[in-house]
């Protein structure tokens, strides 16, 4: 399932920051406090819905609202994203 297609009643993705391997995190708002956050899941094949979800709809785990967290997390996706920019470049040269 794309990450494009998850949309829960109670939070709307503004941007999808990272999406490989069937992995994504999104920035977002949650609706009950209007507060932004990050979430994440995992997309599934084709067909499949991923993880999270219930009754069949596809959901987004959604992390603590604290600082700390968004911080720690978007610091990571740009390393990740550094890392595998890297890994194309030299691989088109090959």
């Amino acid at each position: 399932m794309k990450p494009e297609d998850v949309t829960p009643a109670k939070f709307h993705v503004h941007t999808i920051i990272y999406n490989n391997d069937g992995f994504s995190v999104a920035y977002g708002v949650w609706e009950d406090d209007k507060s932004k956050r990050l979430a994440m899941r995992w997309n599934g094949n084709n067909e499949e819905i991923g993880y999270p979800s219930q009754g069949g709809n596809p959901l987004w785990f959604q992390l603590p609202n604290e600082s700390i967290w968004t911080s720690e997390i978007l610091r990571a996706v740009d390393n990740i994203n550094t890392h595998e920019k890297r890994v194309e470049d030299l691989d088109s040269k090959l």
